[in-house]
């Protein structure tokens, strides 16, 4: 079963006094895929290396995408930023489909479906990350956390198939 991070999302919330949006969109590199929004949220957009950088225009940033370093954020924007993560999407399969109704009838404490909302189970045995079980057997997992409990909610998984 392997397992991928699908998306880390990192935060820089150093909010700069005067921050000129324009002229840091104009001092970027030409050659970068970039785009200025002029409506709200007035922010600065650029895709690089499978991350996407949006830069707000009081100066603060947030990275989604694969893991940023804060030297390459630091390197692109000619200032120093500490990025702060927040937050992860990591994904894995099972090595069956599962019967969703039948699996919240049994773990009716640990486990919500509504399939009118959502195709997905829920299961909320752990407070920090947010676990969806779809019928194909692909879980996903989102939280900060996501990455640390990828083991644990395999076993608990696969202890109850």
């Amino acid at each position: 079963m392997k397992t991928v991070v699908l998306n880390s999302v990192f935060k820089d919330s150093s909010a700069i006094p005067n921050f000129d949006l324009q002229q840091c969109f104009q001092n970027l590199n030409s050659k970068l895929d970039k785009k200025l929004y002029s409506h709200r949220p007035k922010m600065i957009r650029i895709r690089t290396q499978g991350t996407t950088l949006l830069i707000f225009n009081n100066g603060k940033i947030r990275t989604m995408g694969k893991a940023c370093s804060n030297e390459f954020v630091s390197c692109l924007l000619n200032r120093k930023v500490t990025l702060q993560h927040m937050s992860d999407t990591v994904m894995f399969h099972l090595p069956c489909y599962i019967n969703l109704h039948k699996f919240v009838k049994l773990y009716p404490s640990q486990s919500r479906y509504e399939c009118e909302l959502f195709p997905s189970l829920v299961i909320n045995c752990w407070p920090e990350i947010h676990v969806n079980v779809f019928h194909t057997g692909k879980v996903i997992l989102l939280g900060k956390a996501a990455q640390r409990y990828v083991s644990t909610v395999k076993n608990w998984l696969l202890s109850r198939l």
